[in-house]
């Protein structure tokens, strides 16, 4: 009885390390996404500054090519 009691606490005491090494993955992983997101939140700023740049730049375009086809 003693000997399965102490097989049981083995088994416990692993089961409590291994969810400690997950947990601590975990967070680790949560951290890293953080990270990945803001990365992405960054390319996608930097993604609608080129877009409005373009579409000046098209307008601007088209405002001349117009302005020269009148004079």
């Amino acid at each position: 009885m003693s000997a399965r009691i102490s097989e049981l606490e083995d088994a416990a005491e692993q089961a409590r390390s291994r969810a400690a090494k997950l947990e601590k993955e975990r967070n680790r992983l949560q951290v890293e996404i953080h990270e990945v997101v803001t990365e992405l939140e960054e390319v996608i700023a930097l993604l609608h500054i080129l877009l409005l740049k373009s579409q000046v730049v098209v307008v601007v375009v088209v405002y001349v090519d117009l302005y020269s086809a009148l004079s």
